[in-house]
């Protein structure tokens, strides 16, 4: 089966920015899983008409039989590109993105499914990866997978996933971003097919962000104003201003529609606070220059 088309224009400029405080898009999430109570073998609750509880349930499931659904615990994907960015305070702790999927029925004797990813700028092995429904992690970064381009850019590729980890009603896939890569903030996902035997069982269907109705955080002339001078002037890091590595003004950030949220994770990255790395996104939302990079 043909790998699934790009539905928007590929993205132009790799995540990666070099030294300064540059542009990667994202939205960096968490996804958990909860956990349910389990009823005594003869009473279903208490004697308050309450349900009693275990102090340790196994995770996942409930006593009396059936898996309790997955679903993420923080804000899911709304939007593609899926934008799996962020700071890195440590192994494993950088972005994760769950994103909701409709699966068709699956024949019981199938035991994995194909995931067909379409994604852009998952550069270094060990840095990207999908889990189902919480299930174990699959490495997307490996170069098995035809998801990893050491000089950046679109991939499409497959993955496996259990079949067992599917649940009844929607499913969640969850993208993480799993160590800090030098000068690049995550990656992005563009599409997913999950398919067996070549035959579409569920596709990804979120609309498409449109840089041109995108907002600055702020419009506070002061903001912006604060802005420049970071972007421009200031270095928080001990490195170069973000604009030695950027046009002058910043304007290639605004040109190539770069999302507020990965400016402002990329700004962090160089040690800019929260409010003033929203002050840089707010100053280069205020340029007049047009978005070319999404068509």
């Amino acid at each position: 089966m043909a790998g699934p088309a790009v539905s928007r224009s590929v993205l132009l400029l790799a995540i990666a920015c070099g030294s300064a405080c540059g542009g990667d898009d994202g939205a960096a999430l968490v996804a958990g899983e909860s956990s349910s109570s389990a009823a005594a073998p003869d009473d279903d609750s208490g004697s308050d008409g309450s349900s009693t509880t275990d102090a340790n349930p196994p995770e996942g499931t409930s006593s009396d039989g059936p898996t309790v659904p997955f679903e993420p615990e923080g804000v899911v994907a709304d939007q593609l590109p899926l934008e799996v960015v962020g700071v890195c305070p440590g192994e494993l702790d950088c972005a994760e993105l769950a994103v909701a999927i409709e699966l068709g029925e699956i024949p019981a004797d199938v035991e994995t499914l194909v995931a067909r990813l379409v994604v852009h700028n998952i550069v270094q092995p060990g840095s990207a990866e999908l889990a189902l429904n919480g299930g174990a992690a699959v490495e997307l970064s490996s170069a098995a997978t035809g998801l990893l381009r050491p000089h950046g850019g679109v991939a499409i590729g497959t993955v496996t996933l259990a079949a067992a980890d599917v649940q009844p009603g929607t499913n969640w896939l969850s993208f993480r971003y799993t160590r800090q890569v030098p000068d690049v903030s995550g990656f992005r996902v563009l599409d997913v097919v999950i398919e067996h035997g070549g035959i579409e069982l569920g596709r990804v269907r979120l609309p498409w962000s449109e840089p041109t109705g995108w907002s600055a955080p702020s419009d506070d002339p002061a903001d912006v104003a604060d802005g420049r001078a970071y972007f421009t002037e200031i270095s928080r890091d001990g490195g170069p201003v973000c604009a030695a590595c950027h046009a002058r003004d910043g304007a290639d950030l605004q040109y190539f529609a770069f999302s507020n949220h990965g400016i402002v994770e990329r700004a962090r990255h160089h040690l800019f606070s929260v409010d003033e790395a929203e002050h840089i996104a707010s100053y280069l939302r205020s340029l007049p220059t047009p978005v070319r990079g999404r068509v």
